[in-house]
């Protein structure tokens, strides 16, 4: 994006070569509205360290990067630091959208996107149709079983499996055992069993094998052991070889232990602007933002193979922002075929750098 604008990326805390100094310890950042202060203080010390107050200002985020960009668009404007535009990538920004059933209608249409990719359906449709219509059936009778329960008739319970197993490829009677909600984790198991292979999480695109071929769930991402020794490899031999930077930490590509174990591990609640307390569900922010800043556009950026933040969730957290239509216009959205990570795909990379130089376009 050099060509466009001027990348500034900031390490979380913790994270990267970001560490806490002096009196700070790690567990005054580990939080959603702890990270958001840290992330707000960074940006305004940046924006004036480096004279940059008056320049076209836009944050990309990806996964919690995007429950951060949607708290942040509206602390900065507190502070007084209006968004030109905000690019989302891999959405999440409530966290309670992964539990109950709501979830299982998020996912559904990435299971279907599995099993058309594995060549699982056939014949084979149009990926985009195929996906339109697994989306219309989440939403609608498959959202209206799932709510039903128990009131469900047998031969109600049977139509519903038959269906589900038409975009799934899994057999009705592992959806009706499953009490038609298939769980994504177990779904990476279940749909290349005859193949003794496992799909991934990040990138269902990759595949993998386990120690036997009975379990019920996974127990590594293929797609991650398959990039992160590239990526971090890469930026350790140009950190310190080609730009010769000197340091003695390590860097870290994830902090996930120290982030989430323990009694100083993450604290998920957040303060909404409305004075509630939430489980990590900065949507409101995001939406009061826009109705505040009416001229800040929105990009949502979503792969079809990705079973860590589907594009069917994102598509349904955007759609209950309650915003006037003047506003939901201002959202734009792009899908790829390819997982959370679509840039480690060359086209998918090229259409992500296309999509976003007519985005800032658009939003200047």
């Amino acid at each position: 994006m050099l060509d466009v604008s001027d990348p500034v990326f900031i390490d979380a805390p913790t994270t990267g070569l970001s560490r806490a100094l002096g009196k700070a310890d790690p567990k005054d950042f580990f939080g959603v509205d702890k990270d958001l202060d840290a992330f707000t203080r960074t940006i305004q010390r940046y924006l004036t360290k480096y004279g940059r107050w008056n320049s076209p200002k836009f944050i990309i985020g990806e996964s919690y990067g995007t429950t951060r960009a949607a708290g942040l668009s509206q602390r900065l404007l507190d502070q007084g630091v209006q968004l030109n535009g905000i690019a989302f990538v891999s959405t999440v920004f409530n966290f309670a959208d992964f539990q109950g059933d709501q979830s299982f209608v998020n996912f559904f249409p990435t299971l279907a996107a599995n099993a058309w990719y594995h060549g699982k359906i056939d014949p084979k449709p149009d990926l985009r149709q195929f996906l339109a219509e697994a989306s219309a059936f989440a939403s609608g009778p498959y959202a209206t079983a799932l709510e039903r329960g128990n009131a469900l008739t047998v031969e109600e319970r049977q139509s519903i499996a038959q269906q589900m197993a038409h975009f799934l490829a899994v057999s009705p009677d592992y959806i009706l055992k499953s009490n038609l909600r298939v769980t994504d984790d177990r779904y990476r198991r279940e749909l290349l069993r005859d193949r003794h292979q496992i799909i991934g999480r990040i990138d269902s695109r990759y595949v993998g094998t386990e120690a036997d071929n009975a379990g019920a769930g996974t127990s590594y991402d293929p797609q991650a052991s398959a990039i992160t020794g590239a990526f971090v490899g890469a930026l350790n031999d140009y950190l310190y070889r080609d730009l010769g930077y000197n340091t003695p930490l390590t860097y870290r590509p994830n902090n996930y232990a120290a982030v989430f174990d323990g009694a100083d591990g993450w604290n998920f609640q957040h303060k909404s602007p409305d004075g509630d307390q939430l489980m990590a569900d900065t949507s409101v922010d995001l939406a009061n933002a826009m109705r505040q800043n009416p001229r800040m556009k929105v990009l949502s950026v979503n792969g079809y193979y990705d079973l860590a933040t589907p594009f069917h969730g994102a598509d349904y957290e955007f759609s209950h922002l309650a915003l006037e239509p003047q506003l939901q216009a201002n959202i734009r959205y792009t899908y790829y075929e390819a997982g959370h990570m679509m840039y480690i795909d060359p086209a998918s990379a090229r259409q992500l750098k296309a999509d976003l130089a007519a985005f800032y376009a658009s939003a200047m």
